[in-house]
């Protein structure tokens, strides 16, 4: 059984809020289970997901008060969008988390869209840890379009918290880990600015999910479950703007002590 989440009271901390349209954290828990997800939200007056929290993908790790996915189908799904950001070509997208074991292309997040194949994919590249972020992004579902990058020197290491941010703000994406801008490799030789207008408006409203990826390939168009998160995340963030360095650096300091990074 899955949990339903909506909008919270409040986040306890100085984040930045211009644009934030979606914020789930498992410390507050009016932003993600029972009927006081309904209830007034300063922060996001007008939150604009719904979805459900699956499979037990709930509760607390220790200090740090984390959603945990047991990398076999717990995930969350963040559906429906709705049109206000479902045509939007610019965002950020920023969550805590931390890894256990890394099979196979774990997940962080996920949308999907033509033939029901990723277009946009942030997660772990190959299997083994430490391992490389590795971000896809596919227009219309299509191979000829499909661009991939992966971090060129940070790796991701087992039992660590990653404050990780993806902005896109209509020319490039732009990835931060812990605050600080990480250097991206081309892995696939497609054309960069493909990627310059894909964001929320290549995700299918109900196929949006936090933990797994809806894959499918050229043979099997048919989309399965896979590539599910084992291990703990903290708040998850959207916003309908690109944010800036300095608000990418300012929400990662805001919450960096909860999750023991001091420096």
């Amino acid at each position: 059984m899955g949990s339903s989440f909506g909008v919270i009271s409040q986040t306890g901390n100085n984040i930045q809020t211009e644009g934030l349209v979606f914020y789930i954290d498992p410390a507050y828990k009016k932003s993600w289970s029972g009927p006081e997800s309904s209830d007034t939200n300063t922060l996001v007056p007008n939150s604009i997901f719904t979805g459900s929290i699956n499979n037990d993908t709930s509760g607390s790790y220790g200090q740090y008060n984390s959603f945990t996915f047991d990398g076999t189908d717990s995930y969350i799904n963040v559906a429906p969008l709705t049109a206000s950001i479902n045509t939007a070509t610019v965002g950020t997208i920023s969550l805590w988390t931390r890894i256990e074991s890394n099979s196979s292309y774990s997940c962080l997040f996920s949308g999907t869209r033509a033939l029901r194949r990723t277009s946009f994919a942030l997660r772990l590249i190959d299997s083994g840890l430490p391992a490389k972020l590795h971000m896809t992004f596919r227009k219309n579902g299509e191979d000829p379009s499909h661009v991939a990058f992966q971090t060129t020197n940070t790796e991701i290491n087992a039992d660590t918290w990653y404050n990780i941010t993806v902005t896109q703000d209509g020319t490039a994406a732009v990835c931060y880990i812990n605050g600080s801008t990480v250097s991206l490799e081309n892995l696939t030789g497609g054309n960069p600015t493909t990627v310059a207008t894909m964001w929320y408006n290549y995700i299918t409203p109900t196929e949006l999910y936090i933990g797994k990826n809806r894959v499918a390939n050229q043979n099997n168009p048919g989309a399965f479950d896979g590539q599910y998160w084992d291990g703990q995340m903290g708040p998850i963030l959207f916003y309908n703007r690109a944010l800036s360095a300095e608000d990418v650096l300012q929400n990662y300091n805001a919450q960096k002590g909860r999750f023991g990074l001091w420096k």
